[in-house]
């Protein structure tokens, strides 16, 4: 009754267990092959995915939603051959008005480093700055985006009037840097951006620590295998939190 009034499944014991377990892993296929994830290769299994979930089956993260938006908006464009134009997001005010005409919302990490720190020190962008400062950011945005959809949604229900209606939930795409480490910190970084309410995240093949701004030269690269394995990370960590995150290749 405690894990039920939380609206998640309370963990099994014995061959019952065995038998979810075997439930869950199907699911997680069916879930890795749908049309969502078609030119999406994994080099792990959804056995690997069941067994780094836990025994708790959590509901999706609230970002699988915008997520879901997001990857559609991308599909409609390259079918319709153009682009989108977005903008770093600084405040909460900033927010409300570019829902209004842009179609994406994006979190800089130049903007991180210069206004957002979460040392409360500003720098160029080279990365430097703690790994919790761009997802703090987006959730403050995603916070203030749920907040005025609910807004509108009441405005609208007592009126009884929606025809003017503003998307507020805009897809929040946030930059990864170099992932602010090994594997593991790339794996932490995409689950904070994840619960944060990212719905992508771009991720790039500059050597963490020798991180440049992104029109200065003399940039150190990563291999191409170790830039591969940062994206599998993310991949693997947005399936585990159950998510259709959009992941980003980007190259300096």
């Amino acid at each position: 009754a405690c894990w039920a009034a939380y609206g998640v499944r309370a963990p099994n014991k014995g061959a019952r267990h065995m038998l979810t377990h075997e439930a869950r892993v199907g699911e997680i296929k069916k879930w890795m092959e749908a049309d969502r994830f078609k030119r999406t290769y994994r080099n792990y299994t959804a056995e690997d995915v069941a067994r780094l979930r836990g025994s708790v089956e959590w509901p999706r993260p609230p970002s699988s939603l915008t997520a879901s938006k997001l990857f559609e908006l991308v599909r409609n464009l390259r079918e319709q051959g153009r682009c989108t134009t977005t903008f770093g997001c600084l405040d909460v005010a900033q927010l409300t008005q570019m829902s209004r005409f842009a179609e994406t919302i994006y979190v800089s990490g130049w903007q991180a480093s210069s206004h957002h720190s979460s040392i409360m020190e500003p720098g160029p962008d080279l990365a430097d700055y703690p790994l919790d400062t761009v997802p703090k950011h987006v959730e403050r945005l995603f916070r203030a985006q749920q907040f005025h959809d609910r807004k509108q949604f009441e405005e609208q229900w007592t009126k009884k009037d929606f025809e003017n209606n503003v998307d507020y939930l805009r897809p929040i795409v946030a930059d990864g840097d170099t992932g602010h480490g090994g594997m593991t910190a790339v794996m932490r970084l995409t689950k904070s951006m994840i619960d944060a309410g990212a719905a992508g995240i771009h991720f790039e093949d500059q050597r963490h620590g020798a991180k440049k701004c992104g029109h200065m030269g003399g940039k150190v690269l990563v291999s191409t295998r170790e830039h591969i394995d940062r994206l599998m990370a993310a991949r693997l960590q947005a399936d585990i939190c159950g998510a259709e995150t959009v992941i980003v290749a980007r190259t300096d």
